[in-house]
């Protein structure tokens, strides 16, 4: 692929190198030169940015909400989202606590700091969001495990049948999680559930789950708010941005890359001179941007190339590796 060769020859901030290394090029992470290169992502400027505000217990304050009235910049979700796309992972100091801090809430030794949003039974609700930030930098993590293997549950008996039914979803969802009486039952189809549920379905339900949520006129609650299965009007715009965003979440399924010919072709058409340029309105402070500045328009090229050639690989499209 022409990004590879282009990618190669540039001279990256530590991050977009690393990323690109890791992600794209498939380098062990524990080949001497990662190892070094990690060091230099831990010591860089976005890390530390965030790094900084995280408490002793391991959070950024609240989880799952931002409280303007505490002047609290960042919630642990947000934190932990930012780290993730940094490079970041479950061996790196801020990671290590971060999980700790939301094993002890798991445990129900304490409560998150967030106001209690009385539509949700909120102990099921912030369980079931702490098991998915755990579950996504360590998929093999039991406290994490434990939440998804009953989630998973719930989703084998909605799709049981020829297809996805929604009282079947309701029945499981009371019988297995058992939520306080006349709270909100969680949509089937929201980012949580589709990160957690992630290795833990059957290949038969997979199949029916994956189908469903790429056909899901309203997307996944969180990340996209359109279907799936047609592609955004405009590439450089905040839209295509999270359009991406959600195939970067479906395509930890098996069975993605059979659904993924139109989002390929979609990617492929907007590819200038081998690379990608989104614009610099997709610079979000979540998963853009990667280099330290985007001054030079090379390293916006590089960062939203990168993060298309990330998708393009877990969908088993072909990216030539370690050459």
């Amino acid at each position: 692929m022409k990004a590879i060769d282009i990618l190669k020859a540039q001279e990256m901030d530590a991050i977009p190198t690393y990323i690109f290394k890791r992600d794209v090029l498939g380098v062990d992470r524990n080949d001497d030169t990662m190892i070094k290169l990690k060091e230099e992502v831990l010591a860089s400027e976005h890390v530390n940015k965030i790094t900084q505000l995280q408490l002793p217990d391991g959070s950024w304050g609240k989880f799952h909400t931002l409280s303007i009235m505490n002047n609290e910049k960042i919630t642990t979700e947000q934190a932990l989202r930012r780290l993730l796309y940094l490079g970041l992972d479950k061996n790196d100091d801020p990671i290590k606590k971060a999980i700790n801090y939301i094993e002890g809430h798991l445990s129900d030794e304490y409560d998150f700091r967030d106001y209690n949003e009385k539509k949700h039974d909120w102990k099921l609700f912030t369980h079931m969001i702490g098991a998915t930030w755990i579950k996504l930098f360590d998929n093999e993590n039991e406290f994490a495990l434990k939440i998804a293997r009953n989630r998973a549950q719930v989703v084998e008996h909605a799709f049981s049948g020829e297809s996805y039914n929604n009282d079947k979803y309701k029945e499981a969802y009371n019988d297995i999680l058992s939520p306080q009486k006349g709270k909100y039952i969680l949509k089937i189809e929201n980012f949580y559930q589709v990160s957690l549920l992630k290795d833990m379905l059957t290949a038969k339900t997979e199949k029916s789950f994956m189908n469903y949520i790429m056909n899901y006129e309203n997307g996944i609650l969180y990340i996209y708010e359109g279907s799936l299965s047609r592609t955004p009007d405009e590439f450089c715009s905040r839209v295509g941005n999270r359009y991406i965003n959600a195939y970067n979440l479906v395509s930890n399924y098996r069975i993605s890359n059979n659904y993924s010919d139109m989002f390929v072709n979609w990617i492929n058409s907007h590819e200038e001179d081998g690379l990608w340029d989104m614009s610099s309105i997709v610079k979000d402070h979540i998963d853009l941007p990667l280099s330290t500045s985007w001054r030079k328009s090379i390293n916006r090229k590089i960062d939203c190339s990168i993060k298309i050639l990330k998708v393009l690989r877990k969908l088993n499209y072909e990216v030539n590796r370690n050459e």
